[in-house]
């Protein structure tokens, strides 16, 4: 396995295809007391920004929906469109000389991915936050790797002022590039 099938699909919290199946329409607008977003928000963040990073266009639009889902059908278009664009990230692991390709000066498609994979468990990690307590030690982990990203800061784009976490680009991009 490639380590951006880790990072996207499958690793350090349960797999990204069960943690969003057998979820309610209900279940996903439902924003708790202290929560800025519910389920289906932070899904569509997350989803954009990824969309936004692959296809390398500009970013454009709300940062956040600005309706909840009327129907259930719209949630499943998202999970399928997030996973989409997981696996989309991840088979990029194996044309290396995609990953090396720089997007800008100094930093390389592998970097701007890794910012993804920080960025998606950060807001699945929110996601987990909005559903149930099972959901606490999958929490933990995200947790852990986007304190360890906070730590150091790159520029930030009008998606997200979640930093890209050169520590962490530094331990997996050798792995990305091999």
């Amino acid at each position: 396995m490639h380590i951006l099938e880790h990072l996207f699909l499958v690793g350090e919290f349960p797999e990204r295809a069960h943690l969003l199946s057998g979820l309610t329409l209900e279940q996903v607008r439902l924003c708790p007391e202290g929560a800025s977003h519910s389920i289906y928000d932070e899904l569509w963040h997350a989803a954009g920004y990824q969309r936004y990073v692959l296809e390398r266009g500009d970013a454009v639009g709300d940062l956040y929906p600005t309706a909840a889902p009327e129907h259930e059908h719209q949630w499943h278009d998202l999970v399928r469109a997030f996973l989409d664009g997981a696996r989309a990230a991840a088979a990029m692991g194996q044309t290396p000389e995609r990953l090396a390709l720089e997007v800008e000066p100094g930093v390389t498609m592998a970097d701007e991915l890794n910012g993804v994979a920080v960025h998606n468990a950060y807001h699945l990690g929110r996601s987990l936050r909005c559903g149930n307590g099972s959901a606490r030690a999958a929490h933990s982990n995200v947790r852990r790797i986007v304190a360890a990203g906070a730590k150091r800061r790159r520029p930030t784009n009008r998606w997200t002022q979640v930093p890209t976490n050169r520590m962490f680009r530094n331990l997996i991009r050798p792995a990305l590039l091999e």
